[in-house]
């Protein structure tokens, strides 16, 4: 692979209910790109949610499109595959590695970019499709899937650097004095519901709660919704290792996220719906990473405190959480990820 083909592209949304989990774990896998010596841009559909946004690579926007209203995937482009393509080909793109993940971008969309000689890789988390692209990651399944075309297993999990050089001090606690909450882009009405669900929780209703939202809007709204919580709503942030610590209780969502938490060993109860994140959160439910929730409903408040108890109290139990997720998830899964992609590319490398 010659020096004038080190160049990649990251495509992906972000913002809104598509929520920010895409994006961080991109910036993971393109820190280890550009330590490999790769330019490394990313491509971004421009959204009103994103009016403050910034990057640490350079960014090239796409057209403008109103926030995706709905967790519909289609909404997300607000596009056929077809034309967000040809949107994509028209910014003459030098050749070298496109790197997509996005859920409506799939089949058609990969094929029209790698017949113009874009090297195309999938993030796969969702679904079992091929998305006729070049190599998928997928770090949902066990090292028994394999295939020429997929780095599989947890060795590909992308954490946060920041994550693993940070040694996490946890306590046991009779008392929750501090709530960490992100469940990532749900719509609103979710966040309203589990605002109400946390005014009624014994142990949570006095505890300082700071609640990170998609954007201002959700801020403003979710503002109104407040009687007796002491609740603080933020916008994302890069230092998210940090809030988790500062956490005696995390309630949050999937996506790397939760396996974030979990090599940090913070205790945590998640609300998880879509099938593709419930493997991995019964793994980590079973070795008392996690305790795992289904939906945000109103009537969820009987059972978020029967699991918030389980954490409450077991000096054990709370001390061997960061030991079993460092060993669950102990790989460099961003520079795995870049070092086989490389490899892959070249055709040299023996697996």
């Amino acid at each position: 692979m010659s020096r004038d083909n080190q160049v990649i592209y990251f495509r992906l949304d972000c913002g809104g209910v598509i929520g920010f989990g895409h994006l961080s774990r991109c910036l993971s896998i393109a820190g280890q790109f550009k330590e490999n010596g790769f330019q490394v841009s990313f491509i971004i559909r421009k959204r009103p949610s994103l009016k403050n946004f910034t990057s640490p690579f350079p960014i090239i926007w796409l057209d403008e499109i109103q926030d995706a209203p709905s967790q519909e995937v289609s909404s997300w482009i607000n596009q056929s595959e077809s034309s967000e393509a040809l949107e994509v080909k028209k910014l003459n793109l030098a050749n070298g590695i496109i790197f997509v993940d996005h859920y409506g971008l799939n089949e058609e969309w990969c094929k029209s970019l790698k017949a113009s000689g874009q090297y195309l890789v999938k993030m796969r988390d969702y679904g079992k499709e091929d998305y006729g692209c070049d190599l998928i990651v997928d770090y949902r399944y066990s090292d028994s899937v394999q295939g020429p075309k997929v780095l599989s297993g947890l060795k590909y999990i992308p954490l946060n650097h920041e994550i693993r050089k940070h040694t996490p001090k946890r306590q046991a606690s009779s008392e929750i004095n501090s709530v960490g909450v992100y469940i990532g882009g749900v719509g609103v009405e979710s966040y309203k519901r589990l605002l109400k669900i946390l005014g009624n929780v014994p142990g949570v209703s006095k505890a300082s709660i700071e609640w990170i939202v998609p954007n201002e809007n959700y801020q403003r709204e979710l503002q109104n919704e407040v009687t007796s919580l002491a609740v603080s709503f933020l916008l994302p942030r890069a230092d998210l290792f940090e809030f988790y610590l500062q956490s005696d209780l995390f309630i949050g969502a999937s996506g790397v996220s939760f396996f974030e938490r979990a090599y940090l060993g913070v205790p945590q109860l998640n609300f998880i719906v879509a099938d593709n994140q419930k493997s991995f959160a019964e793994v980590l439910t079973k070795l008392d990473l996690m305790c795992l929730l289904g939906e945000i409903k109103e009537d969820s408040m009987e059972t978020l405190t029967k699991k918030m108890t389980f954490f409450l109290g077991d000096f054990e139990k709370v001390a061997t959480a960061a030991q079993k997720g460092r060993e669950l998830i102990g790989a460099d899964g961003a520079a795995n990820i870049c070092r086989d992609i490389i490899c892959t590319r070249r055709a040299t490398c023996t697996q």
